[in-house]
């Protein structure tokens, strides 16, 4: 076949006399004349209008095989030496003298009649794919529920606001090994939130508060330069990890996004009295800088911590936390709201864990927190009013987040 208005040049013109030779270009709409080895002087001709849809050579030689669609026509067609097959089998054993149209009508007739068989398998088969698809949801989801949640299969949310490309921490430490990090950082708060042993504390509102010895918490090493500071031995004897758990009459999403940002930390979290964002590590991890105000004769106090992001496979949402006592941020001190020096307070290991319920509609919070409160707090009267205050601020803090999950009061604070 020789697309009509394409050069003839004489060697051009016997191949095109050759018996059944079809040139071809793929996806352009072109004419075809098809010459059979009637008569060298005067061939039969058969034109055809068609959309070429895809060209696969087959292995004879000399031979086209060409999809072609006219007229609602799906045919495929192999021309090797003077005969012409179709999908269904041989439609003529030569060209010479036939109707091309009429075979090519039989062509399609027999792929019409096979339309319905192959849409029906390929529905079948995508309702069976569908089918085992929600089965390993499923599954995945009873075995998360009925067992211990793993990072097996998490992914970092990159869902954070604030990121940006010069934010980006380029030096330090901080900046080496970031992913290895996380995934530490992250399985060990999903391991302290799911370990048993817990000592009840209290339970108000719905919101149930355990606590265990510092001493009992695996904080493990981080490389050099990162991390928290050293915890000692007398610090772990005095202050005690905090556990607090209760649910949220909000979708997971919506009690979420209140950890995105910086705008309601102020309003949840009755401690904080200012906080600014460092700098990221990555999309789903950033430094702050935070403060508290002072507390009767106590000082106030100052944290650098990390946060990483990171979405489970089952769907939950945790949140990881974990101070960077590499970083000095002296800047943020200098320009912190308080006029008194700020002593330094060490997140060892904290994490919120957020978990959809009742088809979506409700939230599962829970929050551990392993601080070490530094100066005149790290000594026993400051254990006992840590002690207290372990008592009543998650409780605080778990009320606030009903509340400003609720939607209507869900504004940034200022």
């Amino acid at each position: 076949a020789r697309p009509r208005g394409s050069p003839s040049h004489p060697r051009e013109r016997e191949h095109e006399r050759s018996p059944q030779r079809l040139l071809c270009e793929r996806g352009r709409e072109r004419s075809f004349t098809l010459y059979s080895e009637s008569s060298a002087n005067s061939p039969a001709k058969f034109e055809v209008n068609a959309t070429v849809k895809d060209l696969q050579p087959t292995q004879s030689s000399g031979a086209v095989q060409d999809a072609i669609i006219n007229n609602g026509w799906a045919v495929l067609l192999v021309a090797t030496n003077s005969c012409l097959q179709g999908v269904g089998g041989v439609l003529g054993t030569t060209v010479a003298g036939s109707n091309i149209f009429d075979r090519l009508q039989a062509a399609s007739l027999s792929f019409q009649q096979q339309i319905p068989g192959i849409l029906a398998k390929k529905q079948l088969e995508g309702l069976r794919w569908l089918q085992e698809t929600r089965q390993r949801i499923q599954n995945a989801r009873v075995r998360h529920k009925d067992g211990p949640l793993t990072l097996e299969g998490s992914l970092a949310d990159c869902s954070p606001v604030g990121f940006s490309r010069d934010s980006l921490l380029k030096n330090g430490d901080l900046t080496c090994q970031v992913e290895e990090v996380n995934l530490e950082l992250a399985r060990r708060v999903l391991d302290l939130l799911q370990k048993d042993g817990w000592e009840d504390v209290c339970s108000k509102e719905g919101i149930q508060i355990q606590r265990r010895s510092a001493q009992d918490v695996a904080t493990g090493r981080f490389p050099t330069g990162v991390g928290p500071a050293k915890f000692g031995e007398k610090a772990a004897r005095q202050v005690s990890c905090v556990k607090a758990s209760g649910e949220i009459e909000a979708p997971m999403s919506r009690v979420y996004h209140l950890f995105l940002s910086n705008d309601y930390v102020l309003q949840y979290n009755q401690f904080c009295s200012e906080i600014q964002d460092v700098g990221w590590l990555d999309k789903s991890t950033k430094i702050s800088w935070a403060s508290s105000k002072s507390m009767g004769p106590f000082a106030p106090r100052d944290f650098v911590t990390r946060s990483h992001y990171r979405i489970l496979r089952d769907g939950s949402l945790l949140l990881s936390t974990m101070s960077e006592a590499g970083l000095p941020c002296t800047e943020f001190r200098e320009q912190g709201s308080n006029p008194e020096e700020y002593v330094r307070m060490d997140v060892v290991l904290g994490g919120y864990l957020f978990q959809s319920t009742d088809d979506g509609s409700k939230t599962r919070f829970q929050m551990v927190s392993l601080c070490n409160p530094g100066g005149a707090l790290d000594s026993t009267v400051g254990a006992m009013i840590s002690s207290m205050l372990c008592a009543t601020g998650p409780v605080k803090f778990i009320s606030a987040l009903r509340r400003l999950s609720v939607g209507a009061e869900s504004k940034p604070a200022g």
